[in-house]
């Protein structure tokens, strides 16, 4: 499902976005091309870590 979507952003020139909030999985996000922007903490809500990816 995140390779097609991934074409169909890169075939539009369009930025991809995402928020996880499962550290375990920002290596996979990583390895598709996505950067950590930083990460959100709120008054005991899990973390929760922005993540954006160019168009290729």
């Amino acid at each position: 499902m995140m390779e097609h979507t991934l074409k169909v952003c890169d075939a539009a020139k369009q930025v991809a976005y995402l928020e996880s909030t499962n550290a375990a999985n920002l290596s996979i996000y990583k390895r598709h091309g996505f950067e950590l922007l930083g990460e959100i903490e709120a008054d005991g809500a899990p973390s929760l870590f922005p993540m954006l990816r160019q168009p290729r």
